[in-house]
């Protein structure tokens, strides 16, 4: 079955593929298993220093999600110090380029709660 695209993926967000090629790269360095080993280094690495920051961090994740999952989203909020989570309930897997509004929506509403 060839693949279809919504009516928010083709007619608001379509970059030429030499644009998608960074994202197409990304999914394919997303360690399962722990291979590839580096970026599974890495990704371990930065999981700990998460950890430990008592920076203030932001959560975006959709609803279903598919990369980050709602076990993930627990799992962050269990473990990560001054996490703020915001559920968007949007299909598909990248929110920044099918649920724009909502991901700038969440950003400026976690910014305004520092100006508090």
């Amino acid at each position: 079955m060839p693949w279809r695209c919504s009516a928010v993926t083709c007619t608001t967000w379509t970059p030429a593929a030499t644009a998608r090629r960074p994202l197409l790269q990304w999914t394919r360095e997303i360690p399962i298993a722990g291979e590839p080993g580096d970026t599974a280094a890495l990704m371990a690495a930065g999981w700990a220093h998460l950890r430990r920051s008592p920076v203030p961090k932001l959560l975006v994740h959709a609803a279903p999600g598919v990369v980050v999952t709602s076990a993930k989203v627990e799992q962050c909020r269990a473990e990560l110090p001054a996490l703020t989570t915001v559920r968007i309930d949007a299909p598909g897997h990248f929110l920044p380029a099918e649920a724009p509004e909502a991901v700038a929506a969440a950003l400026s509403g976690w910014l305004r709660t520092f100006d508090e």
